[in-house]
């Protein structure tokens, strides 16, 4: 999808060559996927490859079974339909970071090496170390990996991440404090 700011809509758009490709987290709209793109990508133009909200059980039982099996329909087809491009950037929040490292890894798996020249993770349930294998699967240079997870995310909770317990531990204050839910989002 990419914003067309004239008559605030959306509309469907076809992936190119260097485009900046966005991957929304659980629970968010067409507007809360572009308003989070924004703060990714700054002035930059970017798309966003839209994952759906089925509700919070729905959408939170997804992304665990994405995150144990590395694998769902949305990354495979998302995979699909980056394969033969280049100079792609990927950046993906919360459930779109574990949708972002799944695409990485069936782009790998496909042959697809450098099609995705960056990765871009935030507040998202896999470990670090994940994501730059990952990105490493599927030929991203790790100095065009970022990687952003804060302390009291109560995310972090859902996604336990043994090589950083103290995330995990901090999560479950944030998961009752009024600043937790901020620790989660996009700054």
């Amino acid at each position: 999808l990419k914003s067309n700011a004239e008559n605030n809509s959306y509309e469907m758009s076809s992936i190119e060559d260097d485009d900046n490709l966005f991957i929304n987290g659980i629970l968010n709209t067409y507007s809360d996927a572009f308003s989070n793109g924004r703060r990714v990508y700054k002035n930059d133009a970017f798309k966003v490859a839209y994952n759906p909200t089925d509700g919070p059980v729905a959408d939170i039982t997804e992304s665990f079974l994405q995150k144990l099996f590395f694998t769902s329909s949305f990354d495979r087809q998302l995979a699909r339909d980056l394969s033969g491009h280049k100079k792609i950037t990927l950046a993906g929040h919360s459930q779109g970071g574990i949708i972002a490292g799944n695409t990485l890894l069936n782009l790998g798996i496909r042959g697809q090496r450098g099609v995705v020249e960056k990765a871009i993770f935030y507040n998202t349930q896999i470990s670090a170390p994940r994501a730059y294998l990952s990105s490493a699967m599927a030929g991203v240079d790790s100095k065009f990996v970022t990687y952003g997870s804060r302390y009291f995310d109560p995310s972090n909770v859902a996604g336990p991440n043994i090589t950083d317990p103290l995330k995990f531990l901090s999560g479950i204050p944030g998961l009752y404090l009024p600043f937790g839910v901020d620790h989660h989002g996009i700054k």
